[in-house]
C-alpha cells in the first residue's frame, strides 16, 4: 500500500495562483466601470470588433514575420527557463522525489504573464495618451465630418507638435505620390489619364491606379482596363487602404465607404487629370512648379480606386465639401506641383490665383513671391 502524500506545491505555483485572481480584477474592473459609466463605452469598448470584421477580409499575412516573431517567442521561452532553472534549482526533497525545482509549466506561466504585461502596458499607455487628448480641450465642430482634433488647454505645446508631424507627414505623402506620378511619366513619357470613362457614365479606373508598379506598396496590385474599377476581378485590390493615401491625422478606423472600399484623403486635380486622356508635360505651358496636380482633401472622400477622385481648385480650399481641403488648424491644404514640389495653400488664397493655379495652360499671371 502506497502511504505517501501528493507533494505540496512549489512556491513558484503558490505565487502565480495568489496573484491570477486580483490581476483578473484588476483587468476586467476598468472595462465594466467604462462600459457602464461612460456614454458610448459599449462602443469605445467592443466596437474593435466590428474593424476587425471589415479589415480582415483585406489582412494578408507575411510569413517571414510571423516566423521571426515565433521564433523570437521560442528563445524567450527557452532563455526564461534556463535562467529560472539556474534561479530556482531542485531541493533535496524534490530531487528525492525525481522532481525540476522549476518546471516548464513554470516557464509556461511566467511567459505568458509577461505577454499579457506587455500588453497591458500598452493598452494603458493607449488608453492614458486619450485621457491626455480628451481633457486638454474640446473637438471642433467646425467641421462636422472630419474630427481634425482641435485642442486648448495647458498641453497645447503637445498639440503644436503633433500638428507639425502630421504636416510633414502627409508633406512626405504627396511626395510619394509626385514621385510615382513622374516615374510613370519617366516611363510613359505622359502624365496617367484621369479617369477611363465610358460614353454611358459608366467608371473603369481612375488616376492613381496605373501608379501601383511605381509606389513600393506592401501589397502590390494591378487593375485591368477592361473591367470597371469596383468588379468583382479587381475590386479586392481597391479594398486594401494605402499608407501614403491616408493622412496621418486621421488614421485608418472608419476610412471606408460602405462597400468596405478603402478611402484616400488626397485628390487629383480635374485639369490635370482628364478624362479619357493623359497630358503630356509640354502641356502644361503655365510651368510645372505653377501648376497643382494633387492636394489634400478634408470631406466628402472618395475611394482611391475610383474615377470619381478628382476636384477642381476653382472651388476654393476648405470652402465646400467636394472642395480641396486641409485641416481645420492648418488654415489650407497642402498640394504637390507638377515639378514634385509640395506647397502650403492658404484658405484665404485670392480665387483667381487658385484658379490660374489650377489650369495648365490658360497662361493666368501667377505673382512671382507666391512661392517664396
Amino acid at each position: 500500500m502506497n502511504d505517501s502524500k501528493p507533494s505540496p506545491p512549489l512556491p513558484e505555483e503558490v505565487l502565480i495562483s495568489s496573484l491570477a485572481r486580483p490581476l483578473l480584477y484588476f483587468a476586467f474592473a476598468p472595462i465594466i466601470l467604462v462600459a457602464a459609466c461612460i456614454p458610448g463605452g459599449s462602443s469605445l469598448l467592443f466596437g474593435w470588433f466590428f474593424f476587425l470584421d471589415r479589415s480582415l477580409a483585406s489582412f494578408q499575412a507575411d510569413l517571414p514575420t510571423l516566423w521571426v516573431g515565433f521564433t523570437a517567442f521560442g528563445l524567450l521561452f527557452v532563455i526564461v527557463h534556463r535562467m529560472s532553472r539556474r534561479w530556482r534549482p531542485a531541493t533535496s526533497l524534490e530531487s528525492s522525489q525525481h522532481l525540476a525545482g522549476w518546471t516548464w509549466r513554470s516557464t509556461t506561466a511566467l511567459c505568458l504573464g509577461m505577454t499579457l504585461m506587455f500588453a497591458a502596458s500598452i493598452a494603458i499607455i493607449g488608453s492614458l495618451h486619450q485621457l491626455v487628448w480628451i481633457g486638454t480641450g474640446k473637438a471642433s465642430t467646425s467641421n462636422p465630418q472630419v474630427n481634425w482634433g482641435e485642442r486648448t488647454g495647458p498641453l497645447a505645446m503637445i498639440t503644436d507638435a503633433r500638428r507639425a508631424a502630421w504636416k510633414t507627414m502627409s508633406r512626405n505623402n504627396i511626395k510619394q505620390m509626385m514621385l510615382a506620378i513622374h516615374n510613370y511619366e519617366s516611363t510613359y513619357s505622359m502624365l496617367p489619364p484621369g479617369a477611363i470613362v465610358l460614353p454611358d457614365g459608366r467608371g473603369y479606373r481612375g488616376w492613381i491606379a496605373p501608379l501601383g508598379p511605381f509606389v513600393p506598396f506592401e501589397d502590390p496590385y494591378y487593375f485591368e482596363n477592361a473591367v470597371p474599377w469596383d468588379d468583382p476581378k479587381v475590386a479586392r485590390y481597391g479594398k486594401g487602404a494605402l499608407l501614403p493615401l491616408v493622412h496621418p491625422q486621421l488614421g485608418w478606423g472608419s476610412q471606408f465607404d460602405e462597400r468596405d472600399f478603402a478611402f484616400t484623403h488626397y485628390a487629383g486635380n480635374v485639369h490635370i487629370f482628364p478624362n479619357n486622356r493623359s497630358l503630356r508635360i509640354n502641356e502644361v505651358t503655365d510651368g510645372t512648379s505653377n501648376t497643382l496636380a494633387i492636394g489634400e482633401v478634408a470631406e466628402n472622400f472618395q475611394a482611391w480606386a475610383s474615377p470619381w477622385n478628382r476636384r477642381d481648385p476653382v472651388d476654393g480650399i476648405n470652402d465646400v465639401p467636394w472642395g480641396f481641403g486641409g485641416p481645420t488648424w492648418q488654415e489650407g491644404a497642402q498640394f504637390g506641383l507638377v515639378d514634385g514640389t509640395v506647397r502650403l495653400i492658404s484658405r484665404n488664397i485670392d480665387r483667381k490665383i487658385l484658379k490660374a493655379l489650377g489650369t495648365p495652360s490658360a497662361g493666368e499671371e501667377i505673382p512671382a513671391d507666391l512661392f517664396p
